[in-house]
């Protein structure tokens, strides 16, 4: 009976500390598309979770990625062993560049499900209370060929969560004014810098909270290539981000709020907006949707407003915005050059142009 003693307990330690809905596998050479249920499990489960980590953390083996590969390989996993692959760091290909960016080491925590495959959750020493889905898998395209890669994180203190490493992430942004500084250029330019997806100032002090990214679709090339573009600044409170190609979403610096934002391929949003705040430096996006109340700041520049824009307010400098529907109630700063107003101007429309520069009307 001993034996049959000792399983149960096995048994009932592994049922402790996975919650329900997350033993879905990460299977090796298939990527898995099913297992990304990220919400699954309740506040308690979680809770439950956290409390076994220094059990998890006593009986674990140290292993390289390549050695935990060979090990599955070749059938040598334990079934209900952890595995510390401690040589794990989040690469991705840097968007609209053919460099890879290397985050730092972090090892992550597997557990092995049979012989040959492992659960996708996984526990970041560094990031102890963080919901990790990892996949043993590389995705060379996007992920480059190293040590498998994070396809769903979560802070849920914070409530933010990515379908991606989100916390290693990084977006190039170049100037636009040769020596000016200030990036703000997501498609080229003069000198560049990478910023990672949240500014780490204000991630340690809460500046973040609620932000929710949806899964990002792949390019439209035909390959597995993701280039997404999200980068937040500033403090950022509740946003959500929904599917997309190429979303270059760039907020800074700025008290952004209730913001939703669905679908955005190459700088597009198709929602309607509402209780908006944009930092500086706007940039080539277009809006399908209805804006209102939304304030864009300084150097709003080459957008199409493609439906009405009311209540809103849009900073100095702007440049070549196109307004295709009506305006109604706004306060536009003065700009560089002409804006384009092909709808109808009604209530009280407040446009302060250089002198010299007038608006264009269609």
């Amino acid at each position: 009976m001993l034996p049959a003693r000792n399983s149960l307990m096995a048994l009932m330690f592994l049922l402790m500390i996975l919650p329900a809905g997350h033993c879905a596998e990460a299977i090796l050479g298939v990527k898995d598309t099913t297992a990304s249920s990220p919400k699954d499990g309740s506040p308690a489960e979680r809770a439950a979770r956290t409390t076994k980590d220094h059990e998890i953390k006593s009986k674990v083996i140290d292993i390289t990625y390549a050695s935990l590969v060979a090990a599955a390989n070749s059938n040598r996993l334990v079934p209900g062993q952890r595995y510390r692959i401690i040589n794990f760091r989040t690469v991705h290909l840097i968007a609209d560049t053919t460099e890879y960016h290397r985050g730092p080491i972090e090892p992550l925590i597997v557990t092995a499900s049979t012989i040959n495959h492992l659960y996708y959750e996984a526990l970041s020493e560094s990031y102890p209370h963080d919901i990790i889905h990892y996949s043993i898998d590389n995705i060379p395209d996007l992920y480059g060929s190293e040590t498998g890669h994070i396809f769903y994180r979560e802070d849920p203190d914070l409530d933010i969560w990515a379908h991606q490493d989100w916390r290693n992430w990084v977006s190039r942004w170049w100037e636009t004014t040769e020596g000016s500084g200030v990036f703000d250029s997501p498609i080229g330019g003069f000198a560049y810098q990478d910023f990672p997806m949240f500014n780490p100032d204000w991630l340690v002090r809460g500046g973040y909270n609620h932000i929710h990214i949806g899964d990002q679709n792949w390019a439209g090339d035909g390959t597995s290539k993701m280039t997404t573009k999200v980068v937040f600044r500033g403090k950022a409170m509740k946003v959500t981000m929904g599917g997309g190609t190429d979303p270059w979403i760039f907020l800074s610096p700025a008290e952004v709020t209730n913001i939703t934002i669905k679908d955005c391929s190459d700088g597009v949003v198709y929602a309607g907006m509402d209780n908006v705040t944009f930092g500086q430096n706007c940039y080539g996006n277009k809006f399908h949707g209805n804006v209102r109340d939304v304030t864009f700041g300084d150097g709003c520049r080459d957008n199409n407003f493609m439906k009405d824009l009311s209540s809103s307010m849009i900073g100095s400098g702007s440049m070549g915005n196109t307004f295709e529907g009506n305006v109604n109630g706004c306060f536009i700063m003065p700009g560089l050059s002409n804006q384009i107003y092909q709808g109808d101007k009604v209530g009280q429309i407040i446009m302060l142009s250089l002198p010299g520069v007038s608006s264009t009307f269609d």
